[in-house]
């Protein structure tokens, strides 16, 4: 079955920022969860979407971010033994070695990472969130869902990874747990301009004298 319940004693603060915290967070998650392969997950993701250009539709960048992310993440942690999931519509999950936590990629908005606000996913998602994983599962503890959010905004990427409570209306309204992940500012180089134009002279033809 579904269950949203908190997997570690976050004390009264649900939204944890503080570096030790954050690492002991996620430690309790499973220790090859840490900020820095979140880090590179994310400069993997940045890798493969820097080169879009305007043509592309206004939401192409934001899916593919959301690809490369998951399907980054899977990879990392499937080396530590984690389980790549297909959920209903093709949702990509990542489940513990222990099955007893599952890590979902979404697109915040600009609250994320933000101790005040509502944060919550950016699109209004179905009811996949709630019931299309648990039957893939072999466990009988449950399954603690997790949502790695992000929101970028110019150079700058805001992550928290956080436990969704409850639900309305296609979006996640509440949460038991928000772990705040370090801010990631991307170095984007400036499209190279070409130094100097080359100018084509013209040149004189002169006619030949006639013998």
């Amino acid at each position: 079955m579904f269950s949203l319940q908190p997997s570690f004693d976050a004390t009264s603060d649900k939204f944890i920022d503080e570096t030790s915290e954050v690492v002991s967070a996620l430690a309790a998650i499973h220790p090859s969860l840490t900020t820095q392969l979140v880090y590179e997950v994310i400069l993997a993701a940045n890798e493969k979407t820097q080169h879009v250009g305007t043509s592309f539709p206004t939401n192409a960048l934001l899916a593919m971010w959301q690809f490369h992310i998951s399907g980054f993440l899977r990879e990392k942690l499937c080396s530590f033994g984690w389980t790549k999931v297909d959920g209903k519509g093709g949702v990509a999950y990542v489940i513990s070695p222990c099955k007893e936590h599952a890590i979902r990629v979404f697109a915040g908005n600009k609250y994320v990472g933000l101790r005040d606000g509502s944060v919550s996913n950016k699109s209004i998602k179905g009811s996949t969130l709630k019931d299309d994983i648990y039957p893939l599962l072999n466990s009988d503890k449950g399954t603690t869902i997790w949502t790695l959010l992000h929101y970028r905004f110019g150079e700058l990427m805001r992550l928290e990874l956080s436990q969704p409570k409850s639900f309305a209306k296609g979006r996640i309204d509440d949460w038991s747990t928000r772990i705040k992940l370090p801010d990631i500012k991307f170095n984007i180089p400036t499209t190279p301009r070409m130094k100097d134009k080359v100018e084509v002279g013209v040149v004189p033809i002169k006619r030949k004298k006639k013998a």
